[in-house]
């Protein structure tokens, strides 16, 4: 006997409760919503193939048997995906097809063989294969086929009576509301396409957009402050928002000319997210009666946290001068990728150190005609990053002007095989053109530190970092460049060096000393250095906590420093 009477069910109803047993044991998948026909993909689950290809469902009702009709039919399901144009880009690696009747061996050879003269491996998902789903997820088969949804429906108005405590006594003690909240969200657990968080707290409610799954947040109580009490609706399935939809209808009111309304126009044209505080008036219809109306909310839009980024998301940008060599590169990863209402597209490049953001919002919706919109570039700050990298995307950033072209490629594949962008520039204002000039430069001084030390150097905050100490990181550049400084010695004052011993020089005193260097809370080990002075005179000398303190000068008050070579 069957979990399930499969041969009493209307067509319809089977593929649905189906279909949704394939969604929830492929959280991935995908219901495909025909606008002229599927296609022959009933359900896509893109990349679950062991090489990494997609895999496709076609759902059947069939349960009496496989006839001329039948095989027609699931022919011409296949056929369809091979000639139907909006699935050319798939690379399918197997063909599914899920009913509930298991096959017999005639049937099963004929689908076999349909898949070798087709190409694609197919695989008959029968009536076994259908009820272990179905006893998996017996919620999915309670909800749509013996009316657990009333008692769903009346769970949830329960909870969240509860939750604003419109239904609860007086005299209820904790333990009795609790236990009434315990059992309803019980019954909640069963819904096949939602399940539903609740959590309390005091203060800052909860604003962790990025979990995974997350269709809806309703919070009530005090905005700001306060005692409150969150709902999170997490879709069990990609396929959930597609069978059981959430809906938002209402107004965002904005003044003329405000930047509300250059947001929202940036959302409709290319999806850029945006944040309207306190504009939105309207209605929600979602599970767990979680809608209603509502007025003055904050609404944010946006990307989900599982947006589909594209292929090969890791770059590489070159700049490179008239003649055809490279000024500066930088690697980058597309970490955004939104297309609005109208047609048009937004890509989002982060600097792989965190550097800076470069924003293209690209009018693609007109081609063939040539491709037009706007360029951003968005710097999220140098402060802690590692030299090398902070230089690198500096020097970047100073490079990006005409005549350097820039050309993109995958950041692992052929330099020759990318791509040239021709699109104008982004025109820094002067003022942070000085700006980057300055941090160039003092990224440059630490850069040649960077090369002999071990320590990784992190860029500091330049505005807090008093010049006398950048004067150090250029004396000390300097000495590692392998050249050689003079320094004097002040008329009536002396050069002062602490020995172990006392000494008297007539000819050449060398002195080796470690060569540290502070940039910022960092102190950096770059060696040694030497401090030598050609036919010195004493001074004076005199004991002291580690040895004798010298006093020297010489005949011209002048001495000189070099580095020593890790060789010597």
């Amino acid at each position: 006997m069957t979990l399930v009477e499969w041969t009493r069910l209307e067509p319809g109803q089977t593929e649905a409760v189906v279909a949704m047993l394939v969604n929830r044991e492929r959280p991935t998948s995908v219901r495909i919503t025909p606008s002229r026909g599927d296609g022959g993909v009933d359900i896509l689950d893109r990349g679950a193939g062991d090489d990494g290809g997609d895999v496709v469902y076609q759902v059947k009702s069939y349960t009496d048997g496989i006839g001329t009709r039948e095989k027609a039919s699931i022919k011409d399901s296949l056929d369809t995906l091979y000639t139907d144009e909006r699935w050319a880009g798939l690379n399918v690696v197997s063909w599914r097809l899920v009913t509930p009747l298991n096959p017999s061996p005639e049937a099963e050879n004929w689908l076999h063989d349909l898949g070798q003269a087709s190409g694609v491996p197919t695989v008959w998902h029968g009536l076994d294969f259908v009820e272990q789903l179905a006893a998996k997820y017996s919620a999915v088969i309670d909800y749509y086929l013996r009316g657990s949804a009333a008692l769903i429906k009346t769970a949830q108005a329960e909870v969240f009576a509860l939750l604003g405590l419109e239904r609860v006594d007086a005299e209820a003690s904790f333990e009795e509301v609790t236990s009434r909240i315990q059992s309803a969200l019980g019954v909640l657990d069963h819904h096949p396409h939602y399940r539903f968080e609740v959590r309390f707290g005091a203060g800052d409610p909860p604003m962790d957009k990025d979990r995974p799954g997350l269709v809806l947040r309703t919070v009530k109580g005090k905005r700001v402050g306060g005692d409150w009490v969150s709902v999170d609706v997490i879709a069990r399935c990609a396929a959930s928002t597609a069978v059981d939809p959430i809906t938002i209808s209402g107004t965002i009111t904005a003044a003329p000319g405000s930047d509300l309304v250059r947001d929202v126009e940036a959302f409709r044209r290319y999806g850029a997210p945006f944040l309207a505080e306190g504009a939105f008036t309207g209605h929600i219809n979602a599970p767990g009666d979680l809608g209603g109306q509502i007025e003055n909310a904050t609404v944010w839009a946006g990307p989900a946290s599982d947006t589909d980024i594209g292929q090969d998301p890791e770059l590489r940008l070159e700049l490179l001068d008239p003649d055809g060599n490279m000024v500066a590169e930088v690697d980058v990863d597309r970490v955004d990728l939104t297309r609005g209402p109208d047609g048009g597209m937004r890509v989002v490049l982060r600097e792989v150190h965190g550097l800076f953001e470069l924003e293209d919002r690209l009018d693609v919706h007109r081609l063939p005609q040539p491709i037009t919109g706007a360029r951003q570039l968005r710097m999220t700050g140098l402060v802690g990053t590692p030299v090398d990298g902070a230089l690198a995307g500096v020097r970047f950033l100073t490079a990006m002007r005409t005549p350097n072209r820039m050309r993109v490629s995958r950041r692992n594949g052929s330099r020759t095989r990318g791509v040239f962008d021709d699109r104008p520039f982004f025109t820094w204002p002067k003022e942070q053109q000085q700006a980057l000039k300055g941090a160039l430069q003092r990224l440059e001084l630490l850069g040649a530190l960077q090369e002999h030390a071990d320590t990784v150097i992190r860029t500091p905050d330049f505005t807090r970092v008093p010049k006398e100490e950048i004067w150090t990181w250029h004396v000390a550049a300097t000495l590692l460049r392998g050249e050689t400084l003079i320094g004097a010695i002040a008329e009536g004052h002396g050069l002062h060096i602490e020995l172990e011993s006392e000494v008297d020089v007539d000819d050449t005193l060398v002195v080796r000393l470690p060569h540290t260097v502070k940039v910022a809370d960092q102190t950096i080990d770059v060696g040694h250095y030497e401090v030598v002075l050609e036919a010195p005179t004493l001074v004076s000398r005199s004991a002291g906590e580690n040895g004798f303190q010298h006093v020297f000068t010489t005949a011209d008050r002048t001495f000189t420093q070099r580095q020593v070579s890790p060789q010597d």
